[in-house]
């Protein structure tokens, strides 16, 4: 029988080389959602969509796990250079960071498949330009997203 792992150990070994990678690297420490750091904030919504898939496993809906806790990891890399250079107002960062986001993601993992791109540039639905969803993972990311920018603020 194998072992069971937890959602945050499943997490650290998928998402190993992003961790070790200099793009994460230079955002993990930037702040994001007032108390915490955007490197905070990637993991815990990793953690959530590792999570959510279990439970929806345990349930007969089978998801593309690893894939999504990829995606997750690299949702919000377009936030590098938020408070500097790159956005203009918040408006543009809510609508420009998700596409920004899966370029980088694209670099990093060598492409992305469809499913991750639609997951992390429409993570900010209902914000985002194109309302459709065509991946359960793309509400699976929202849903974390979302439930960790709540708790975020009292989380560092």
């Amino acid at each position: 029988m194998a072992k069971k792992v937890s959602a945050s150990e499943y997490v650290r070994e998928v998402g190993k080389l992003i961790f070790e990678s200099s793009e994460f690297q230079a955002i993990k420490d930037q702040k994001h959602h007032l108390r915490s750091t955007v490197g905070h904030h990637s993991r815990r919504v990793a953690i959530m969509c590792a999570f959510l898939c279990d439970c929806l496993s345990k349930a007969g809906i089978e998801t593309r796990k690893e894939e999504l806790v990829k995606a997750a990891l690299c949702h919000d890399l377009g936030m590098r250079g938020r408070y500097t250079h790159r956005y203009s107002s918040g408006r543009d960062i809510i609508r420009n960071h998700p596409l920004n986001s899966s370029k980088e993601a694209g670099k990093l993992l060598g492409g992305l498949t469809e499913m991750q791109r639609e997951a992390i540039e429409k993570h900010m639905w209902p914000m985002c330009p194109d309302l459709s969803i065509h991946h359960k993972e793309t509400a699976i990311i929202n849903i974390a997203d979302k439930l960790c920018a709540i708790v975020d603020p009292i989380c560092r």
